[in-house]
């Protein structure tokens, strides 16, 4: 039972049972989506949950359908009722999380010095292929930002280096765009 407790008191292992429960015919890859998650990380908890009686699985043709046993249901049905009661409180990030959270965040920095260096620094205009590839190479970061920013709110000890990538990122971006028109 302890082990039990130590997998629903993280944020992800709840919210892959509630992301089971509400697909129709759910599978890793779909999960791992829904709650934008590895694939490795859903199957490593997939395992951990089918040990604790939680789901099964069930092969048709190539792919593996996740199914929530009796116990999984009662489990999915408190945690919902818990999550709805809760609404939308917001837990503190643990310390791991922000210590990941800020190497992600020093991390895009990085990234985003070295698309200026090799795409941006020193140009006085862009053709609009040049503008597109810049762009292409931004997406993912902007994406990444997005994800980073709600986990932000949840840890004033990370928000001034987040805004400091992300107004690093305005700045290249108006760059961009101003480079283009030149």
């Amino acid at each position: 039972m302890k082990d039990m407790e130590k997998l629903f008191l993280r944020e992800k292992p709840a919210r892959i049972l509630l992301a089971i429960a509400s697909h129709k015919r759910p599978y890793a890859l779909a999960i791992a989506r829904a709650v934008d998650s590895t694939y490795a990380h859903i199957t490593n908890v997939l395992s951990e949950m089918e040990q604790h009686g939680l789901v099964a699985f069930s092969h048709e043709g190539r792919t593996k359908y996740i199914e929530l046993t009796d116990l999984g249901k009662t489990v999915a049905g408190i945690l919902g009722e818990l999550h709805s009661v809760l609404g939308d409180v917001e837990l503190p990030l643990h310390d791991e999380d922000v210590c990941r959270l800020r190497k992600k965040i020093a991390s895009l920095g990085s990234k985003m010095d070295t698309i200026y260096r090799e795409e941006l620094k020193g140009k006085k205009s862009l053709t609009l292929k040049d503008a597109t590839r810049i762009s292409r190479r931004f997406g993912p970061y902007l994406r990444e930002i997005s994800k980073i920013e709600k986990q932000v709110a949840k840890s004033p000890k990370i928000k001034k280096d987040f805004e400091k990538v992300r107004k690093r990122m305005d700045e290249l971006l108006q760059l961009r765009k101003k480079l283009l028109s030149s």
